[in-house]
């Protein structure tokens, strides 16, 4: 088996080089992976919580409609009127 001792200069050095940008790639592959998964799960959330928060409010506002009513009152008057076609 050859030893890293043994090989020229040239080739430590490749060994090394390959070794450190390989080290990189992977801190930084990790970030990456790290930063869009908690970005995902926080984008996730915020619509789940939000889609809760409609629903929760479309069957509490006014009793003596239908749920489907209710919900279409809340969703307009959280993001507008429905366009006409």
């Amino acid at each position: 088996m050859i030893r890293l001792a043994d090989l020229p200069i040239r080739w430590r050095l490749t060994v090394l080089y390959g070794g450190i940008l390989s080290l990189v790639l992977v801190v930084f592959s990790a970030g990456v992976y790290v930063y869009f998964q908690n970005s995902l799960q926080r984008s996730i959330d915020v619509k789940l919580r939000s889609m809760a928060e409609v629903i929760s409010h479309s069957m509490t506002d006014i009793p003596d409609q239908t749920i489907f009513q209710n919900v279409e009152q809340v969703l307009e008057a959280r993001i507008g009127r429905k366009r006409a076609r």
